[in-house]
């Protein structure tokens, strides 16, 4: 393979990878607090019971 060719791959890679760890992130704090909503609902009816 040829330098220019591993960079565009290189590019690619970190392109995509940035645009996942973005999404990843916006999704979590999207739904962190749901979650921990629930979880603390699931919680009080384990500990309540």
């Amino acid at each position: 393979m040829r330098s220019s060719e591993i960079a565009k791959i290189a590019g690619v890679t970190v392109r995509t990878s940035g645009i996942i760890t973005r999404s990843v992130f916006l999704q979590n704090r999207r739904v962190r607090p749901i979650d921990g909503r629930q979880r603390a609902v699931l919680f009080g009816h384990v500990f309540n019971d």
